[in-house]
């Protein structure tokens, strides 16, 4: 339905559909994924261990540290 609803407004998004799981379902996406070369920024937001999960493999994808902006807004350690 989410896949649906992005089609219909026409955005060139995707849904990665988590189901209770935290970053693995973002970081299997981000393997389907081709990164435009150039100087430009990936932003992140989310969960702390989403965030801690997909850093590492955008740098190992040839990004530099000044490519990415992230934010941590929230963690669920302690809340399981």
């Amino acid at each position: 339905m989410i896949e649906e609803c992005l089609e219909k407004i026409n955005l060139p998004l995707r849904a990665a559909i988590r189901e209770e799981e935290h970053g693995l379902p973002l970081l299997s996406w981000l393997h389907s994924q081709t990164i435009p070369e150039g100087n430009g920024v990936v932003w992140l937001s989310g969960e702390v261990s989403s965030i801690r999960l997909l850093k590492p493999e955008l740098l190992s994808r040839g990004l530099n540290r000044k490519q990415l902006k992230m934010k941590a807004y929230w963690s669920l350690q302690g809340h399981k």
